[in-house]
């Protein structure tokens, strides 16, 4: 069982909202709206939107915002819980998958990450936004109650899971309950939680109390929106216009037209009729493709054998679907050139500053809820250790460090950390500067502008004096 594993796979929602409140006997908070709008968000990032069929693909612009921005969110993160060895080797599988939790959360607004013990481990599944069903949030607007949605199939027979966790005062509750239908979107009869392998050694009810929090986290985008929600249209825009291009050059083919009597004529017998045969011409082996037959004969328009070579509107068509691509970038946040081509973007100096500063804006609000999220979860983590007799001693969250090559790249942070380090020396051998004071320039920023390595600052660091204390 893998670190982080998703609770259910990513397909469209099952259930209608109403189905689910007559199984649990209370309402949910999702409108039937938004559960379609959320589907409609899935289906743009998996590449299946309505719009998309063997003649208008995906050009998985979606997937690639999601894909583009999460990459940027985790690139230089570092993260660690430094007062529990154990907690820490647990928490660090969630950070190796960050970047794919990041992207889905970003794909369809949010997601839960739901820790759950598993022998001497704590592992952690990732609830897709159509797999629950939000019951109750507190006045600050934090998620108390909710239903989450398992699905397994055996031969015909569908079996769905229905977990209602609440949280209410300290004390965290989880029921699950078990359905067996023949019908995809039918819950069906309750059965026993026997009756499934996966779930036998679930209680139908279970309590924790003095508990500090739900023992599930949301990890949300902006607004708990799709980040490429602005932009779902021209996304279809894109595809359509990329199937115009593919159709120009299928149809501006090159041809050759010629008189069918100017090929070698062969007879096949009809399978239908055998006193009859059909006869076919052979063409030249390979080139099938290339050459047109048809029943004209030489003459005063016709040669005989004559090229077809239209001229392509390629260009234009490229264009067009560069200038949507632009429009995407600015829409969804993105700098220019991450979806358009990068030698068609012409920039001044100050379209690249305003085009890193929107993506940083970008970047480091889904930095900051990733922080939050996984601060939340560590505490998570170490409750549902401690309740299973690990060790869950949590006396300080874990440590960040996220990085800034949204801003600037890292070219950029040697060039400015090496002039800075020039002047320090400079000002030192003209005794403005002290032999410690430079030093501690060069450890506390030789990772904040260019990451470099221990030996690279031990190396740096072999030419400066040590600091004397008579100098205090």
């Amino acid at each position: 069982m893998g670190a982080i594993s998703a609770l259910v796979k990513w397909v469209m929602n099952l259930f209608s909202k109403k189905t689910i409140e007559q199984a649990i006997g209370i309402p949910v908070l999702s409108t039937q709206e938004q559960l379609d709008e959320i589907a409609l968000w899935q289906k743009c990032y998996i590449g299946k939107a309505s719009w998309n069929n063997k003649d208008t693909p995906s050009l998985n612009i979606a997937r690639t915002i999601c894909g583009e921005v999460a990459r940027n969110v985790t690139i230089e993160l570092e993260s660690e819980v430094e007062t529990n060895d154990y907690l820490n080797e647990q928490y660090q599988r969630v950070i190796e998958n960050l970047r794919d939790t990041i992207e889905k959360a970003s794909a369809v607004g949010e997601i839960i990450l739901r820790p759950f013990p598993y022998k001497d481990k704590i592992l952690v599944n990732i609830a897709n936004r159509l797999s629950y069903y939000p019951v109750r949030y507190d006045v600050q607007g934090e998620l108390e109650s909710v239903v989450f949605v398992e699905r397994q199939k055996e031969g015909e027979i569908y079996y769905t899971l229905l977990t209602q966790c609440d949280w209410d005062g300290g004390t965290y509750t989880v029921e699950n309950t078990a359905y067996k239908s023949s019908r995809e979107d039918r819950l069906g009869s309750e059965i026993s939680l026997d009756n499934v392998q996966a779930w036998a050694g679930l209680e139908p009810s279970a309590v924790w109390r003095n508990t500090s929090r739900p023992w599930f986290v949301p990890l949300a985008a902006p607004n708990a929106e799709s980040i490429f929600s602005a932009a779902i249209d021209l996304i279809r825009l894109a595809d359509e216009q990329d199937a115009r291009i593919t159709w120009e050059n299928e149809a501006g083919e090159m041809a050759i037209d010629a008189s069918s009597d100017m090929f070698r004529a062969t007879g096949t017998m009809d399978a239908l009729n055998p006193k009859q045969s059909v006869t076919t011409l052979a063409l030249p082996k390979g080139k099938e493709r290339l050459y047109r037959t048809n029943q004209l004969t030489a003459g005063e328009h016709f040669s005989g054998i004559q090229a077809w070579t239209p001229e392509l509107r390629i260009d234009p068509l490229k264009e067009r679907l560069e200038m949507l691509k632009k429009h995407i970038e600015v829409v969804t946040g993105l700098s220019h050139g991450a979806l358009s081509e990068a030698q068609s973007v012409e920039k001044t100096a100050t379209e690249i500053k305003h085009g890193r500063q929107r993506f940083y804006v970008l970047v480091s609000s889904l930095q900051k809820a990733a922080q939050m999220a996984l601060e939340a979860l560590a505490v998570v983590m170490g409750e549902i250790a401690a309740a299973h007799g690990l060790d869950g001693t949590l006396t300080e969250p874990p440590t960040f460090h996220w990085g800034d090559s949204v801003l600037i790249t890292s070219e950029e942070k040697e060039e400015v950390f090496n002039s800075m380090m020039n002047t320090l020396k400079s000002l030192q051998g003209l005794g403005v500067v002290r032999p410690d004071e430079t030093r501690a320039a060069l450890i506390e920023f030789s990772d904040f502008f260019s990451k470099l390595t221990p030996e690279m600052v031990a190396e740096a660091a072999k030419g400066l004096p040590e600091p004397d204390a008579s100098e205090f």
